[in-house]
């Protein structure tokens, strides 16, 4: 369980965006910000984001150690509209992941999990989509029309052993009025 809080601002023409947010939970034990700006002035629209999370949990041998993750990080995002419905987005960024050890529960271990140095690790993303979506509201929750999304996202290690993720995928959708 938790609360979130968004706050957002644009000019008289809604050229420009901005819009701010925060997570706090009710164990007070992790956090999330966000803060974003768009520029929606010329033909390619333009995101900057950064997203920072901090969250505890269980890892290592056993899941025995108790760890606090700190994840930084920022994002470009261009976005090309072909026209009211098609669209080209392309993603990238960079993203900090730091794990600090704080304590282990197997307490012959505990001294050796507090002289445990952090861990950091620096990916660099790279996510290209094509958007189609003719979907028009007919109603509160009722939609009609067709989405599909295309992907490709790739994610690189810049540092420690330099691990790769790639990922491909599709989100296709078609909204038909039952009654």
């Amino acid at each position: 369980v938790n609360m979130l809080m968004k706050v957002g601002t644009n000019d008289l023409f809604e050229d420009y965006k901005i819009t701010g947010g925060i997570r706090i939970p009710l164990d007070f034990e992790s956090s999330e910000y966000l803060l974003s700006f768009e520029d929606l002035k010329k033909q390619i629209d333009r995101q900057y984001v950064f997203h920072r999370q901090v969250f505890k949990h269980y890892g290592g041998e056993n899941n025995s150690e108790y760890i606090k993750t700190i994840t930084n990080e920022v994002s470009a995002i261009y976005k090309y509209p072909f026209n009211q419905v098609r669209a080209f987005l392309t993603t990238v960024g960079l993203r900090n992941d730091r794990n600090v050890y704080l304590y282990d529960l197997d307490i012959t271990k505990l001294t050796a999990t507090l002289e445990k140095p952090d861990q950091y690790k620096l990916w660099a993303r790279i996510k290209p989509e094509y958007i189609f979506d003719n979907t028009r509201s007919l109603g509160i929750n009722i939609l009609g029309g067709t989405r599909m999304k295309f992907f490709g996202e790739y994610y690189q290690q810049l540092n420690g052993n330099f691990d790769y993720l790639f990922v491909l995928g599709a989100d296709i959708r078609h909204y038909l009025v039952i009654h």
